[in-house]
C-alpha cells in the first residue's frame, strides 16, 4: 500500500513541477508520466485525468492545515494555506488561472468548503439569529471569498506570506469568528 501511495504522490508532484516550467494547457498525461518515470497506464491507476492529480495535489496542500482542535483552527488553515502558497507559489499562480468545469476555483472550493465545514463542525456558535445558516452555506460563502482573496494575492507581485496571513484573518475575523467558538 505503501508503494502504491508514494507513486500517487510523485505522479501529482510532478504534475506542480511542470506547472512551474509550463502552462497547465500544455502538460498532457504523457509528460507527467515521463517527469514521474512511470508509464502512462500507470496514470490512469490513480487519477482520472490531469484534473484529477490537481484536485489531489490542492487537497494535500489543505490536509495537513486543518486543525479543528487547536485554540484558532481559522488561523492555523490561514496561515498554512498561506505557507503552501508561498513554497510552491509558481505552481498556484498558474493554477490560478485553470478555468472551466474542473478549473481551479471549482477545485479550491471545494477543498476549502470541506475544511471549514470541519471547523464549524467543533466550534460552531449556536446563535439563534444565524440558525437558518447551514454550515455547508457557511462554508462556502467563505470559502469562495478566501479563493478571490488568494487569487489576487497570488496576482501582486510582492506581496508576502504575512501580507496575505493579515489580511485575509482581518477579512475572516470580522465575520467568520461570528459563527464559531474560537
Amino acid at each position: 500500500m505503501e508503494k502504491k501511495n508514494n507513486t500517487k504522490v510523485i505522479l501529482a508532484e510532478s504534475l506542480r513541477s511542470l506547472m512551474q516550467k509550463m502552462s497547465f494547457q500544455s502538460i498532457t498525461i504523457k509528460k507527467i508520466c515521463d517527469e514521474a518515470g512511470v508509464v502512462r497506464v500507470t496514470f490512469y491507476n490513480y487519477f482520472v485525468d490531469k484534473y484529477d492529480a490537481l484536485d489531489y495535489l490542492v487537497q494535500s496542500d489543505l490536509a495537513d492545515g486543518i486543525q479543528v482542535h487547536s485554540a484558532d483552527p481559522v488561523r492555523v488553515l490561514i496561515e498554512h494555506l498561506a505557507s503552501m502558497m508561498m513554497n510552491h507559489r509558481r505552481f498556484y499562480e498558474v493554477a490560478v488561472d485553470i478555468e472551466g468545469q474542473n478549473g481551479f476555483r471549482e477545485i479550491f472550493i471545494v477543498q476549502m468548503k470541506e475544511a471549514l465545514q470541519k471547523i464549524l463542525q467543533v466550534h460552531r456558535k449556536r446563535n439563534p439569529e444565524h440558525a437558518d445558516l447551514s454550515d455547508a452555506y457557511l462554508a462556502e460563502t467563505y470559502a469562495v471569498m478566501v479563493f478571490y482573496f488568494a487569487r489576487t494575492w497570488l496576482r501582486t507581485s510582492g506581496s508576502t506570506e504575512q501580507n496575505f496571513i493579515r489580511n485575509a484573518l482581518k477579512m475572516i475575523h470580522s465575520s467568520f469568528y461570528d459563527f464559531i467558538d474560537a
